[in-house]
């Protein structure tokens, strides 16, 4: 758990009201002020203090529970006792708070990835017995489409929703035979029937969390407050020499349906920093929030950060060739001299800092996750924006955090050590053994190994630890949720979660994840 004065973070609703308490007067939550007119452009930043969000999440919490008739059976863990919510949303603040009135009233929570469609939708409201979902309003066509059995409350999320545009969604609602709710209802109902949060302890369930999938319909991964603040504990334990702080700001645009996201957030209010949100549209996200939020802290995964290389190399190409060849020269030396532990100042004033001016000019911290992150993007991004992009590795299945790189690791093509909440094994399969030798050339590495990697001649002929990735810890998920049979697939009596990627340790202690035990790509 989160080492807290006095005491520990025991849950997620704990760790933020805690800090309510300790950091009540600072950001907490702010987002892109709306225009007045329609199609107008976004402002800049308005904020919400973590004092004023947690009287609103409360307030939130108990309309949920009165208006849609949920109740919790104490002592009775998962959704027999605990009643699911659904939300369906981008990142907003309103996302944040709700997630959190969930959690106040010791009900889960359901996130649904804003790109699912109708169908997946349907399974997961079904599967769930999902009856309430709290969605924005643009999310009202699809939502409806897939309502499914279960569903018969829709909260609707927007704060600035005018009559009439309640007016249209309630009569949707009602044609659907569903009955549709506000925020403003959630507050007026909490004023007419107050109530308090619910006492909820470490093992009670905070999420069944749909996985994307690669095949067939999502998995229900059920995580309970202890799996998600020990992910959130490793992280933070494993970045000493760089500690997050109250003075931090957080970019937030991966999915909030998405652990590693989750993972973030939950370091983010276990110091009090602040979380500003994107538009909703990635492609505004370098061009138009991080330059005004300037955050310090940023999260993204192989795909995001590929994006930001090509867009990169793609401007300096566009400049022409006496732009490349000042670009590549100061990469080259400056790569070196980071190898060397130091970093050359004039390369910064000449090249890198109008680069570094896209990001906000003020991050201190990246951190990748969700599978690995190519050797050469990598060394990109440290060199160019000059601050330590730390490498995870992880999963849904155990709360996003197993093995990470703290920040003052340098190496690329790994991704780190264990976190202190898991254990990390590699166990034998068919074709990779624990008593493996490292290939004698270099053609035999290409043969060898999937992942792009430089063949070490130093390595060669020495015992190489390969094997299936399996993981155990107070972070390792439930199980799959209605799935006996796919939980027992993959998590073993002994506690050892199998994740079916290859991995190998490497003689620094780090692990390398080098293949899929089964043909499977894992989209990052």
């Amino acid at each position: 758990m989160v080492a807290e004065e006095g005491g520990r973070y025991h849950t997620a609703w704990h760790c933020l009201y805690t800090n309510a308490s300790k950091h009540g007067d600072r950001n907490f939550l702010g987002h892109r002020a709306f225009p007045k007119e329609k199609g107008g452009l976004r402002g800049d930043y308005q904020w919400q203090s973590y004092k004023s969000a947690v009287e609103d999440i409360k307030a939130w919490g108990v309309g949920l529970k009165n208006l849609c008739g949920l109740k919790e059976t104490p002592g009775t863990r998962g959704p027999e006792g605990q009643p699911c919510v659904g939300i369906f949303s981008i990142n907003r603040p309103e996302n944040v708070k709700v997630l959190y009135a969930i959690f106040s009233q010791r009900f889960i929570a359901c996130p649904l990835y804003d790109t699912h469609g109708a169908s997946t939708i349907k399974f997961i409201l079904d599967q769930s017995e999902t009856t309430v979902v709290c969605a924005e309003a643009n999310k009202m066509k699809v939502l409806l489409e897939g309502r499914g059995k279960a569903l018969k409350y829709i909260i609707i999320l927007d704060e600035n929703l005018e009559d009439e545009e309640k007016s249209v969604l309630e009569k949707q609602a009602k044609d659907a035979k569903l009955t549709l709710f506000t925020i403003k209802d959630l507050l007026e109902s909490a004023k007419q029937t107050p109530g308090e949060p619910c006492d909820i302890t470490p093992d009670d369930w905070a999420y069944i969390m749909y996985t994307s999938g690669t095949t067939g319909n999502p998995k229900g991964v059920c995580l309970t407050h202890k799996n998600i603040l020990s992910s959130a504990c490793g992280v933070m334990r494993q970045s000493p020499t760089i500690p997050f702080n109250e003075e931090d700001v957080y970019i937030s645009y991966l999915p909030m349906a998405h652990s590693f996201e989750v993972c973030i957030q939950i370091c983010m209010v276990c110091v009090g920093a602040a979380i500003g949100f994107f538009q909703g549209d990635i492609k505004l996200l370098v061009s138009s929030d991080l330059p005004l939020l300037k955050p310090t802290l940023m999260a993204g995964v192989p795909r995001v950060y590929g994006r930001v290389y090509d867009k990169v190399m793609q401007q300096i190409e566009e400049k022409g060739p006496v732009a490349k060849l000042l670009f590549d020269t100061a990469f080259a030396n400056q790569a070196w001299c980071m190898e060397m532990g130091f970093r050359n100042p004039l390369w910064d004033l000449l090249v890198f800092n109008k680069i570094k001016d896209a990001l906000g000019g003020r991050v201190r911290l990246m951190a990748s996750g969700a599978a690995p992150l190519g050797t050469e993007v990598h060394k990109f991004m440290r060199t160019v924006f000059g601050v330590p992009i730390c490498q995870g590795y992880g999963m849904t299945e155990n709360a996003a955090a197993a093995v990470c790189q703290p920040p003052e690791y340098s190496a690329t093509g790994n991704v780190g050590g264990p976190v202190p909440c898991t254990e990390v094994k590699l166990e034998d399969t068919e074709y990779y053994k624990t008593t493996d030798e490292y290939p004698k050339t270099a053609q035999e590495f290409e043969q060898q190994f999937s992942f792009k990697g430089e063949f070490d001649p130093s390595l060669a002929g020495k015992k190489m630890v390969r094997g299936e990735v399996c993981l155990r810890g107070n972070n390792i998920f439930v199980g799959y949720y209605k799935m006996e049979q796919e939980t027992k697939e993959v998590l073993d009596a002994d506690g050892w979660l199998h994740t079916g990627d290859i991995g190998m340790w490497n003689e620094d202690g780090s692990l390398s994840i080098i293949d899929r035990k089964k043909n499977i790509f894992k989209l990052a």
